[in-house]
């Protein structure tokens, strides 16, 4: 044993030899993880402040690009350096920014990790009493309903700042049905986004054939001409159940905002 640690310990002592520097190399600056002055900016979203790195919102927006490449280098008494001259975003919710925040700190790790844990309650809940079925199934659905909330709040923001990556990272797994988006929501974004416009008619086929009737806040925010031809189309499907609602040409009142 005495003499295995021996050896460990030569070992090293190699290895640190082998990584002593040569005086005649080039010491470069990594392309991707030599990162610039981390410096902080202090946000205002409603009555909230925030500090958080400009180096996020440098690198995956170009409204925030522009905004800090054009200012005068921190500490100058700038918008955005105390708490006194925060930088404030107009017509966004603590909701949306918190949900940039999270994308940007915890990127798509944690929608995943939620969908995995649903999966995995529904194989468990099957072996529990009744009663816990029902809680389980209740606490999941808060779960779903948060996460669809989050993300509906990421969307708005993306757009809203042009952080075109992480808009075209939410298409791609709500493509990939990685997580579910009701279809009121599905199709207010495909409605407000052309790249997104295939969301609309299948979004549309499931309001229409749902049992669930709609609700005060679906009605208000689809608007009246969009709730117009929905009831109308939810009526058409009642009285003749192989109706196909986007067979029928879809009108202009629902691809813009």
């Amino acid at each position: 044993m005495a003499q295995d640690l021996d050896d460990v310990s030569e070992l090293n002592v190699s290895s640190l030899a082998s990584n002593e520097e040569d005086p005649s190399e080039i010491i470069r600056r990594n392309e991707r993880f030599y990162l610039p002055d981390d410096t902080m900016v202090i946000f205002k979203v409603e009555n909230q402040l925030y500090k958080v790195h400009r180096y996020f919102f440098i690198r995956e927006s170009a409204v925030f690009a522009s905004m800090f490449t054009d200012c005068p280098p921190p500490g100058n008494g700038q918008d955005g350096d105390t708490d006194d001259k925060p930088i404030y975003l107009p017509s966004t919710t603590c909701c949306e920014f918190e949900a940039l925040l999270e994308f940007l700190y915890y990127g798509m790790f944690k929608f995943k990790t939620l969908k995995k844990v649903n999966s995995v309650e529904s194989v468990m809940i099957h072996s529990n009493s009744k009663g816990a079925v029902r809680d389980r199934n209740i606490s999941r659905q808060k779960m779903e309903e948060k996460e669809e909330e989050e993300i509906f709040h990421l969307f708005a923001i993306a757009d809203r700042y042009a952080f075109d990556n992480i808009t075209k990272q939410l298409v791609a797994i709500i493509d990939a049905n990685e997580v579910d988006i009701d279809p009121v929501r599905k199709l207010l974004i495909g409605s407000r986004h052309h790249d997104f416009r295939h969301w609309v008619p299948p979004a549309f086929d499931e309001i229409v054939k749902r049992s669930k009737a709609l609700t005060v806040d679906e009605m208000r925010n689809l608007g009246y001409e969009r709730l117009g031809e929905i009831c109308s189309a939810r009526e058409s499907f009642l009285r003749n159940s192989c109706y196909e609602p986007s067979k029928e040409t879809l009108s202009d009142v629902f691809y813009h905002a």
